[in-house]
């Protein structure tokens, strides 16, 4: 009789011991279930800011000609213009 007493207490024992277990891992998970919202919500936001900083960027470097400056040279015979910042350094030397 005390050997199924003792057995008893040690199956309750063990039952509350997988009760704390199985308590224990579902806080685990659902702690990584807000911290997995948490990341996605940052990277989304992260994401959003990053595409906007560069349509940003495009936006004001369009605003801008850097095909370079012309100057213009009349010398009577004819307009010759000097295109200073193309690569191959061309003279268009107009019409005669």
């Amino acid at each position: 009789m005390k050997f199924n007493e003792e057995l008893k207490k040690m199956q309750k024992q063990v039952g509350n011991i997988e009760e704390e277990q199985h308590s224990f891992a579902y806080e685990l998970i659902l702690e990584c279930k807000k911290k997995a919202k948490r990341n996605f919500v940052v990277i989304l936001v992260l994401a959003i800011m990053l595409f906007g900083s560069n349509m940003i960027w495009l936006y004001f470097l369009n605003q801008y000609d850097f095909a370079g400056e012309e100057t213009t040279i009349d010398s009577g015979n004819g307009t010759a213009t000097y295109l200073e910042n193309s690569e191959s350094g061309d003279i268009n030397y107009g019409k005669d």
